[in-house]
């Protein structure tokens, strides 16, 4: 599936610095002044949410973002999250005070790129996810456990394997040639190039 899903996210593409900032921040109320992480991945259970009972989804990893937020400094940083069922991560950060900014709704996945710094994957384990394709696609700094096909799609150094490895380079390391490679290593796995692949591998079964 995965080669499949690059092909829907070929006409995304970075935008200018000032268009994140100036327009797509101001839709959703962003601080202009911190680095904004992005999480995208459902963190809450669906059993007992109804009744206001808010469980960890643990194979998103939630408890090792919020592990990572709670060593950053809250005035630089806020996480924008994204999507649906996100109750758990802010019960969390509510009681850490950590700023975010939650957008269910949005337009299309290319504006949450351009008004996000960078992207966090913090999985224990799924089969995508979907965001390593697009974050390569779009150039977007990104930094994710060694989930899924990771380590197939993005430089080594984007790839953590604890909490601080996490800190550590969201803070200091140098993305400029990284979104390089991962755009480059994205290329790979476009239709054009996969599907001769897997009709090869289905003619040699058969």
């Amino acid at each position: 599936q995965h080669f499949k899903n690059t092909n829907n996210i070929n006409n995304i593409k970075r935008q200018e610095k000032s268009y994140k900032k100036l327009e797509g921040a101001q839709k959703i109320n962003l601080p202009q002044n911190k680095t904004i992480i992005l999480s995208a991945q459902r963190d809450t259970e669906g059993t007992g949410i109804n009744q206001g009972i808010f469980k960890p989804k643990l194979e998103k990893g939630p408890d090792i973002l919020l592990n990572i937020l709670s060593k950053l400094p809250k005035e630089q940083y806020c996480i924008l999250l994204a999507g649906y069922r996100r109750d758990w991560i802010i019960q969390e950060l509510k009681k850490i005070n950590f700023p975010y900014v939650l957008a269910e709704r949005f337009d299309d996945i290319n504006h949450l790129y351009n008004i996000s710094d960078i992207v966090l994957t913090t999985s224990r384990f799924e089969g995508g996810p979907q965001q390593i394709l697009e974050c390569a696609q779009t150039k977007t700094k990104i930094l994710s456990t060694d989930v899924g096909i990771a380590s197939e799609i993005l430089h080594p150094d984007c790839i953590c394997r604890f909490i601080d490895d996490f800190v550590d380079k969201i803070k200091n390391l140098n993305f400029e040639d990284i979104v390089e490679y991962n755009y480059k290593k994205i290329q790979d796995y476009t239709i054009d190039k996969m599907v001769p692949l897997y009709d090869k591998m289905i003619t040699d079964l058969v």
